[in-house]
């Protein structure tokens, strides 16, 4: 009679345990990693093409063949972001939006 509600307080603690378990699985690993690669090379090419465009802008920049490869390169980045984002409508309204 003593065993009953130890084994069951046991039993209890293991399906716990295993329920915070399968629920801190992330099956999305993968997909958000490559969002967030694609996020910072999205941001390190505005701030590229912000930095081109302020030095031309001065009168700086002799040659615009690097804020042409920056500016292809931030459409690159952005088309990679539209990819990542999928079929989620919030992602894709905020990467319209940029």
């Amino acid at each position: 009679m003593k065993r009953a509600p130890t084994v069951a307080s046991v039993m209890f603690v293991l399906a716990l345990l295993t329920w915070l378990l399968l629920n801190g699985l992330n099956v999305n690993s993968a997909r958000y990693d490559s969002q967030l690669e694609a996020l910072g090379d999205f941001t390190r090419f505005e701030r590229g093409m912000t930095r081109e465009v302020l030095t031309a802008r001065a009168g700086l920049s002799r040659n615009y063949d690097a804020l042409v490869q920056m500016d292809n390169a931030y459409d690159d980045a952005l088309t990679r972001l539209r990819e990542t984002a999928g079929l989620d409508a919030e992602q894709t309204s905020a990467i319209d939006v940029l």
